[in-house]
């Protein structure tokens, strides 16, 4: 393909371990749209596909409009589908209706909820109990947790993933404590880069972290040096901190 998406996908699967699944994005405006994307991530080695919602008529968009669109595209796509909301980007929050409908869909094997909203969340689990959900927000990582989710998917841990995992790990051995701890070491290390700044400032803090963030994509806008320094200190701060307080639990 000449997709420079697709190359991306092609060069990831020689790096991402086998017993490892590689989750592409595949949403697109239209639903033929995102069943050529999903194949066309299926043909680069992807695993599976995470798959928003279209966002540019979204607001004329049923929940049975949308429902019918995913169903379509788990019907076609080749590898397994996970829902994606992400409404701070799309301006649509998807229905727990539609996690309802899509539930037995022998191709949807779960979702991942970018929203903030632990209700919202808690919906999601009960509307579609078998499925594997994921939280999007690391400020709400370990509460997810206790609601349900089996991980996280988290832009925080591109600059943090050490105080990432150990939430996670240490959730699932029933240190709730050491969990916690974690999680409050990771709360403002999210709030303060990806809330705040968004892709610019968690490349900046993968620059800070010692890995390679580098230039943002137009048309978004690298931030000044001011803010990158303020990065800089609360995440080389924030990091050392959370791995320190890890060693000593």
């Amino acid at each position: 393909s000449t997709d420079p998406a697709d190359r991306r996908e092609e060069s990831l699967r020689d790096v991402v371990p086998d017993d490892r699944w590689l989750l592409a994005g595949a949403g697109r405006e239209s639903t033929r749209a995102t069943i050529a994307a999903c194949a066309a991530a299926a043909a680069e080695g992807a695993d599976a596909v995470l798959v928003r919602a279209p966002a540019y008529y979204g607001i004329t968009l049923s929940a049975a409009a949308l429902a019918d669109h995913f169903r379509r595209v788990a019907d076609d796509s080749p590898i397994p589908v996970l829902l994606y909301n992400i409404p701070k980007y799309t301006h649509l929050t998807l229905p727990d209706t539609v996690f309802a409908g899509l539930s037995e869909h022998e191709n949807v094997v779960g979702a991942k909820d970018s929203s903030g909203d632990l209700k919202l969340f808690g919906a999601y689990r009960a509307a579609a109990p078998r499925w594997a959900l994921f939280v999007g927000s690391g400020s709400h990582y370990y509460a997810a947790l206790e609601l349900g989710a089996v991980g996280g998917i988290l832009a925080v841990a591109c600059y943090a993933a050490p105080i990432a995992v150990r939430v996670g790990e240490r959730f699932a051995r029933g240190d709730r404590a050491g969990a916690g701890a974690a999680q409050e070491a990771l709360t403002p290390l999210n709030k303060e880069v990806v809330q705040k700044s968004g892709v610019p400032g968690v490349k900046a803090a993968m620059d800070a972290a010692g890995l390679t963030g580098g230039p943002g994509r137009a048309p978004l806008v690298d931030l000044g040096e001011g803010e990158r320094r303020r990065i800089a200190a609360l995440v080389t701060g924030g990091v050392r901190e959370g791995v320190a307080g890890g060693g000593r639990r």
